[in-house]
């Protein structure tokens, strides 16, 4: 019988199985119970050492394991089987005891830890029992063995917490909390130990601010990104007052399991009016607490104690304000939080967590006792959440909530540092609200809060809402202070900086002298360039490109060669942009052959042809809206087809997608330029790869090109041809091709066809697209709804 269930067990690959399945044969049991625990195989023993070793390399223990350590663990493996079956209790502590002691407790399979649990929670019930209370062991030994099987895998599994679970309930039954939350405290800690290698600290999370971006353009827009104006210095300053606050905590990851774990320490803690206590622990603790599980939990727990329904209500709004009190009081998950939900440009739920923590600050107070407590509990947000909040609002254009948001930093008594208002100025700014932007800096400039950050953003508005004068005056200012802001512990501003601020007036005085026309402003920008240059620091390419975008967006391409010879004398070389600017100046001027003069430019400054540089081309010259920039493209084409330098994939899915962002071109026009460029493909044995298909979707769906019900049907056949040559699209395809069917043509069958097919696919959406995708299926479900 023994040969014969070892040979069952060792073709499922399985050794550790060999002693539960002899185990489970009851005829065998007095035997086993009285006989030496039968050795292993040399086989047996080869599989089983491999199998520890890999248990060791998974959760990464520093122990190393010989043949005899492996059959000594499988011997007391086997002990504490046998002693769970017959439920010897000396002999379970006495192995598990031998476990802790070489510290290979953590080797112990789930399953026995399982069998533990169940051993405990069934000698618990009998404690209980009229009949066995007498013969039962006593509650201290239990409970160290529920600690025991609970806090395995770091605590991280609640099918072996199910006797903790219930040692807790009774306690909480006997109304002694304070015994409630000393176990729950000895559950914690052991987990934390076992699992050491399952910790993780915030201090391994990504950092808050991106780094400063690399200088912009001259007068480029998107200079409002706030991770772009942030100073190398404020950012190390706000992310310094992070240091500390929660690295100390060690959040041990938890399955959804073991709540009922935390719950009753919560109602422990809610017995005892002791918020402060409950929000210390649940600091270190990873894990969800949503409303449901919560109300769940109170239903079976209170209704049996026979209290009021209040008090119910009560224990599920405690739970409440120790989740938003453990948000605020980490303030990095606070901070990724809004970033988070900033990406994903949901403002409701961005204004629903700014309401939930500001209100939460402002009860706090009111959360205990004061004459019980001996302190009053008080919660406020520090500056880098304010900063992340200011972010979010600004990037969604909610004005009210900045405004609100800078009221309810002095309600706080945070004090308004250069940090916030600099954050503060800037999303004013891009909310487009140039007077109080104006009211904004007189204040900063009263009370001597300017730093580089301060002028730089100033000077980017002056350029954006057409206050070029205002513009030039700051930066005059600027220059007679000696480059040196006037805040507190201001330095003098760097070269980096210097030459930035003047490429934003040069840019600001280009664009003025193009719009309206007026020379003088080209001279003075002119006047600003040769100040640059003779007292420093030096212009860069972003200068000279500002002057070749003016030259060409008024037709003067003689000017913008001028501007060329002279940068050919310098120590700078054009780039891409540079160009590129080139190109449209000669589009515009409807220059006979643009690329050739173009190619030949390149060659006279040492650029060498290669397809990259005629893809880049190629994209210029199809992102121009008519039929004659489509044939200027198609030339392009043939001329590489029989040159050295082929196009590929990528060349021509540029094409497709600037075919499909065209607005003056007839749809059947349209369709005979796709067919010939899929013939071309063909020829040549070309097939569309990932990345071309994400952007031929971009171009038919995407909300900016405004898409026509032609777009979309072009752009669903590419995704239903990506689906059936077995190409994934990416989440913002899914997300385009999602608000394309249903947000934009209210399709339920087409939508539903679009999930199924991302079900089947097994895609696993991130948080954008899940949210997007709830929200679709919510809308589905209430237009079914209002059909009957």
């Amino acid at each position: 019988m023994l040969s014969l269930t070892r040979r069952v067990v060792v073709a499922r690959n399985d050794p550790f199985q060999v002693f539960a399945a002899l185990a489970q044969l009851t005829h065998c049991r007095r035997l086993l119970s009285n006989a030496r625990p039968p050795q292993p195989t040399p086989k047996e023993l080869k599989e089983l050492l491999a199998a520890l070793r890999k248990g060791v390399q998974d959760r990464r223990f520093d122990i190393k394991l010989s043949p005899s350590d492996v059959a000594s663990y499988n011997n007391r493996l086997q002990q504490l089987r046998l002693a769970l079956i017959d439920g010897a209790l000396d002999k379970i502590v006495d192995v598990l005891d031998s476990f802790k002691k070489d510290k290979l407790i953590g080797l112990v399979r789930l399953q026995e830890w399982r069998e533990l649990a169940y051993f405990v929670e069934d000698s618990l019930k009998k404690r209980h029992s009229v009949l066995d209370a007498d013969s039962m062991p006593p509650e201290s030994i239990l409970e160290d063995l529920a600690v025991d099987a609970a806090a395995a895998f770091a605590g991280g599994n609640g099918e072996a917490a199910f006797a903790l679970k219930f040692l807790l309930l009774e306690k909480l039954r006997r109304r002694d909390h304070q015994g409630a939350l000393n176990l729950y405290h000895r559950w914690l800690t052991e987990a934390q130990m076992v699992g050491a290698d399952m910790v993780h600290t915030e201090k391994s999370h990504q950092r808050i601010f991106t780094e400063p971006a690399q200088q912009l353009r001259a007068g480029d827009k998107d200079a409002l990104a706030f991770s772009e104006d942030l100073s190398p210095e404020i950012s190390s300053d706000i992310e310094s007052q992070l240091e500390g606050t929660e690295i100390a905590h060690h959040y041990v990851m938890h399955s959804p399991g073991v709540l009922e774990l935390h719950l009753c320490a919560m109602a422990a803690y809610y017995a005892l009016d002791d918020l402060p206590g409950a929000v210390n622990t649940m600091v270190g603790v990873q894990i969800s607490m949503r409303p449901p599980p919560v109300a769940t939990f109170a239903q079976g727990l209170f209704t049996s104690q026979m209290v009021g329904s209040d008090y119910i209500t009560g224990f599920i709004v405690f739970v409440e304000n120790v989740r938003v009190a453990r948000l605020i009081a980490r303030p990095i998950a606070l901070v990724n939080e809004v970033k988070s939900l900033a990406t994903l440009h949901d403002a409701n739920r961005v204004i629903a967590l700014y309401q939930t923590v500001v209100q939460a600050c402002h009860n706090a107070p009111t959360w205990t006792t004061p004459s019980a407590s001996g302190h009053v509990f008080e919660l406020r947000m520090l500056e880098p959440v304010w900063v992340e909040f200011f972010k979010a609002f600004s990037q969604m254009r909610l004005l009210p909530q900045v405004l609100d948001a800078w009221k309810e930093i002095t309600v706080q008594g945070i004090e308004r540092s250069q940090a916030l208002w600099n954050v503060y100025l800037l999303a004013l700014a891009t909310c487009g609200k140039i007077r109080l932007v104006l009211l904004a800096w007189r204040q900063m400039v009263s009370e001597g809060l300017l730093d580089t950050v301060s002028y730089s953003t100033m000077l980017k508005q002056y350029v954006a809402f057409d206050l070029v004068d205002d513009a030039v005056a700051l930066f005059n200012h600027i220059v007679h202070q000696d480059w040196r802001p006037t805040g507190p512990g201001s330095e003098i501003i760097s070269e980096a900086s210097r030459r930035q601020m003047t490429n934003i007036v040069i840019d600001g005085l280009l664009q003025a002298a193009a719009m309206k026309k007026d020379p003088a402003y080209l001279a003075r920008a002119e006047s600003v360039y040769n100040t640059l240059k003779k007292a420093g620091p030096g212009p860069d390419i972003f200068t000279h490109n500002a002057f070749l975008k003016y030259y060409t967006t008024i037709g003067d391409i003689a000017g913008a060669a001028r501007r060329l010879k002279a940068l050919s004398t310098s120590d700078l070389k054009p780039d891409g942009a540079s160009f590129t600017i080139i190109l449209q100046g000669l589009l515009k001027t409807k220059h006979p052959d643009p690329t050739k003069a173009t190619l030949d430019l390149m060659a006279a400054f040492g650029v060498e042809r290669t397809r990259p540089i005629f893809d880049m081309i190629l994209q210029t010259i199809i992102g121009n809206d008519g039929t004659p920039f489509i044939e200027l493209g198609m030339k392009l084409l043939d001329s590489m087809e029989i040159g050295a330098i082929l196009p590929d994939e990528r060349t021509y899915s540029i094409f497709l997608a600037g075919l499909f962002r065209q607005r003056s071109i007839r749809d059947e026009q349209k369709v005979q330029y796709e067919e010939e460029i899929r013939d071309r493909l063909a020829r040549r044995n070309i097939t569309i790869d990932l990345l071309s298909y994400n952007h031929i979707l971009a171009a038919c769906l995407e909300p900016a090109a405004i898409p026509t019900s032609f777009m979309v049907a072009t752009g669903l056949r590419y995704f239903h041809e990506m689906i059936r040559r077995g190409v994934m699209p990416s989440s913002k395809g899914w997300q385009l091709v999602l608000s394309a069917v249903w947000l934009q043509q209210q399709n339920a069958h087409e939508t539903m066809i679009v999930l199924d097919t991302m079900k089947r696919l097994g895609f696993r959406p991130d948080s954008r697209l899940g949210t997007l995708i709830e929200r679709i299926r919510r809308q589905i479900r209430a237009s079914r709804q209002n059909l009957f």
